[in-house]
């Protein structure tokens, strides 16, 4: 496991800012939305459950797992390509080069996985998993104090980026390299 290099840097940070800028633009045209419903006679449809992609009463991702974003347009190989019907999706097209997918990602004994919530499993996304002794590098880059993203490169050229959210990185990427052992570069 090794620190992002400074092209990583820039390229996590073009993608947190187009992210970030696409997140405004939507949550104005939800309020704009709900208020054009209010003021024709609509009530809004969906409660808090549906929206955030979770059974009702459920409020919290199983244990052992971490609140993470697949970046669609950062990821190579067959884990883009498995993702063909969210990167055709208005959602995804809509957001463009700032188009994340939420899902949690979890470490077993052999592979590292990725899957959606609920909700972005509707726009398309898949789960998908990657063997840890085909992991190359996993190139970590601060985002900020709660927010890390990680570029993993495997032996036949996949390179998945997980923008990793929430106080949980540190504990993920321990996880990871732990798991990970003399598979990834050191430095």
């Amino acid at each position: 496991m090794r620190r992002g290099s400074r092209a990583s840097h820039r390229g996590w940070l073009e993608v947190r800012r187009r992210a970030r800028a696409t997140s405004i633009l939507n949550g104005l045209a939800w309020i704009v939305g709900g208020i054009a419903l209010l003021l024709g006679g609509e009530a809004p449809g969906p409660g808090w459950a549906d929206w955030a992609g979770y059974e009702e009463g459920e409020r919290r991702r199983p244990p052992g797992t971490w609140k993470s974003r697949l970046v669609l347009h950062r990821t190579v190989g067959w884990p883009r390509e498995w993702q063909v019907d969210l990167s055709h999706s208005y959602a995804a097209r809509w957001r463009g080069p700032g188009a994340v997918a939420q899902g949690v990602t979890w470490i077993d004994q052999k592979e590292l996985c990725w899957s959606p919530t609920r909700r972005w499993a509707g726009f398309g996304a898949r789960s998908f998993c990657l063997r840890l002794d085909g992991i190359e590098s996993a190139e970590v880059t601060p985002l900020g104090r709660h927010s890390a993203g990680v570029a993993i490169r495997t032996e036949d050229g996949v390179e998945v980026w997980l923008w990793l959210h929430g106080v949980q990185p540190p504990a993920f990427l321990s996880e990871l390299k732990a798991r990970l052992g003399s598979h990834t570069d050191e430095g």
